[in-house]
């Protein structure tokens, strides 16, 4: 038969709340033993889908053929904004041998790599205006002379379509910007 001892009253809520406490902290260490145990055994699964997720991404044909355009996008959109500037600046200033020189270096270039973005940009630029029948990256590569391109009625329509195209051109590829 067990002994009792009688426990002073004020004592006996004191023992009670540290077994209580003692109980919760217990109780929250297996939880997080738990929760770990079970993210260890999910973490190899979750990182190899992951990994395998990334190698078919990486390796497939469709994600190689837009990295390509992509990079192909960025550099004539780059080439695009010299092109430009050079416009921009021979307007506001007499257009210098220098100047000129630069527009068919640039005209040249563009018309090159033009035509690996031409059929994919076509839809782009012909969505916003049906008046318009021909190409205007053409349009402004085909002067011979920055003069004779900064004379045309028709350089800033054919500047803003081909913005707009290339812009709608990069979203369409995914790109938020290049």
């Amino acid at each position: 038969m067990p002994i009792r001892i009688g426990l002073h009253p004020a004592a006996a809520p004191r023992f009670h709340a540290d077994w209580n406490a003692s109980r919760q902290s217990t109780t929250a260490l297996i939880k997080t033993v738990q929760l770990t145990a079970e993210r260890l055994v999910q973490s190899p699964f979750k990182w190899a889908l992951k990994v395998v997720g990334n190698f078919r991404r990486r390796f497939s044909l469709q994600y190689r053929v837009q990295r390509r355009q992509s990079a192909r996008l960025r550099e004539f959109d780059d080439r695009y904004e010299q092109l430009v500037d050079l416009i921009c600046w021979g307007a506001q200033s007499s257009v210098a041998a220098t100047r000129n020189c630069m527009y068919v270096e640039l005209k040249t270039w563009m018309r090159v790599h033009y035509a690996a973005l031409c059929r994919p940009l076509r839809p782009c630029w012909a969505d916003h205006s049906v008046q318009f029948q021909r190409d205007p990256f053409e349009s402004l590569l085909s002067f011979d002379r920055l003069e004779d391109l900064l004379s045309a009625n028709s350089s800033i329509d054919d500047m803003m379509l081909c913005r707009r195209a290339l812009d709608d051109y990069r979203r369409s590829l995914g790109q938020s910007a290049c």
